[in-house]
């Protein structure tokens, strides 16, 4: 993978089970959780090159956050049951863990990055975007939160998924045109974050035009 992205392998190799397990956590499935980790990695290997190693990792992981975000969305609202997460962590959950497990996305995010993956407030603030006053405010609100993540670390992806990651990355750069995939996923992205707005503004525009009927027709009978 060195000639499409100089840091990807080293990346792959010692981000590739963290990244997988930050996901986990995120979308609640394993397949989506390949998926989601897969693509953050295509959307960095798009930078070619980044200025440091610190600064590459902590752009993966936004990355990740965007691609498991994604899944999120397209998911739907079915919620998450215990026993199923506990399939998937592979042993039973704390109560402080499942506590977290149903915390809003980018709560979790960065209770993990901050106690899972070693960053910094400061740093997970600026992967997910938000400020670092909000991320610890949310630290300081999860007892243990290193406990926590750690009860994450029995699960793993399938197979080799981890192992091959690196050669899988070149494969698919190979044989398909990752940056215009990458784009069209940009655009899905854009439009599954509107969709929920335009379906408000929808009813919203329904009950204007109802309201505005009844009025017609009250001053009309009047």
């Amino acid at each position: 993978m060195r000639e499409i992205c100089n840091f990807i392998d080293d990346l792959a190799h010692t981000e590739g089970e963290t990244a997988y397990r930050f996901c986990l956590l995120l979308t609640g499935s394993p397949r989506r959780a390949e998926q989601a980790a897969f693509q953050g990695f295509l959307y960095l290997a798009e930078l070619k090159d980044a200025p440091s190693t610190e600064d590459a990792r902590l752009l993966l992981y936004r990355f990740l956050y965007r691609a498991s975000e994604d899944a999120w969305y397209r998911r739907g609202s079915a919620p998450l049951k215990r026993a199923a997460f506990e399939e998937l962590a592979g042993a039973a959950v704390s109560d402080d863990l499942w506590r977290l497990v149903k915390r809003p996305l980018k709560r979790k995010a960065a209770v993990f990055l901050a106690a899972g993956a070693c960053f910094s407030a400061e740093e997970a603030a600026r992967a997910l975007g938000t400020r670092r006053e909000r991320v610890e405010k949310w630290l300081a609100g999860e007892a243990g939160a290193q406990a926590l993540c750690a009860e994450l670390a029995d699960a793993a992806p399938s197979g080799a998924w981890a192992e091959q990651l690196g050669d899988d990355l070149l494969m698919r750069w190979q044989e398909r045109n990752v940056p215009l995939e990458n784009k069209l996923l940009r655009i899905r992205s854009a439009a599954d974050r509107l969709a929920p707005i335009l379906a408000l503004a929808a009813v919203l525009l329904c009950l204007a035009a109802v309201w505005y009927t009844a009025r017609l027709s009250a001053s009309l009978g009047g």
